[in-house]
Parts: C-alpha cells; structure tokens; sequence
C-alpha cells in the first residue's frame, strides 16, 4: 500500500497505526474506533452486479462529522483522507471483499459480505501534508 500512497499523496512516511477486519451484514451497521476518538460506522445497503452499496458516517463524539452514501466495487477500496492527527493525517482505507456478486443478497442472508477491511489511521508525518476538511 505504501507505494499506492506515495502516488497519491505527498508526504514522507507512513506508519500503521492499527488495523481492523471485520464481516457485516446488508443491513446491519457496524462500528471502528478510529484514533483520536472518532467512529466510523459501515452499512452495506446492497449488492448488485459486482458493486456493494454502502453507507459511511465518521462520528466525533456525538456529532456526525462526514456522511455519505457510495457504491463501491467487489475488492475494491476507498481512502479518505483526514483528519490530522499527532504529527500527520489519518488515512482511513475501507476494503469489500465478497462472494455474492449475484444482487440476491438480502438482509438476513450475506455472511460472505465483508466491507469493510479497514486499516485505519496511516499517519503521515510530513511538514508539507494537504490541508484536507476534517
């Protein structure tokens, strides 16, 4: 992953701060303390020709600080960048890896669903890190 982030982002080293894996349900929200304190909760809505519908809240205490809807493809990821955090950024990687890509998936019946594998909190401890909102 490290050179994927090196082509993405400018900064001069990262550092795995934890890391996370675990299998959820359509349906069924599940939930990752992320460092610094905040929550990211992951519901996969769907399955549908490949792509996983899904939703994303990030959580700081209480307070919803990023929400969004997205459909992601069957072993893909997405990386979102923010907030600071020590010295760098955080950033959050959100994996799906599925054998179900026939859409027949349903609340009660995915057990292969596996969104997220989440290795959250890479830091970046570089001077010139981008000022992303958090």
């Amino acid at each position: 992953m490290i050179l994927r982030f090196q082509r993405l982002f400018d900064f001069t080293a990262y550092q795995l701060v934890r890391r996370e894996e675990r299998q959820a349900k359509c349906g069924r929200m599940i939930s990752f303390s992320l460092p610094g304190g905040r929550i990211l909760r992951v519901a996969p809505q769907s399955i549908d020709g490949g792509m996983i519908a899904m939703e994303l809240v990030v959580f700081d205490g209480a307070r919803p600080v990023m929400t969004t809807d997205l459909k992601l493809m069957n072993h893909g990821i997405l990386i979102v960048g923010g907030p600071r955090y020590q010295q760098g950024m955080l950033l959050t990687i959100i994996a799906t890896d599925t054998n179900d890509v026939t859409g027949e998936a349903t609340h009660d019946v995915s057990p292969s669903l596996a969104p997220p594998s989440l290795a959250p909190a890479i830091p970046a401890t570089a001077p010139n890190a981008p000022n992303l909102p958090h």
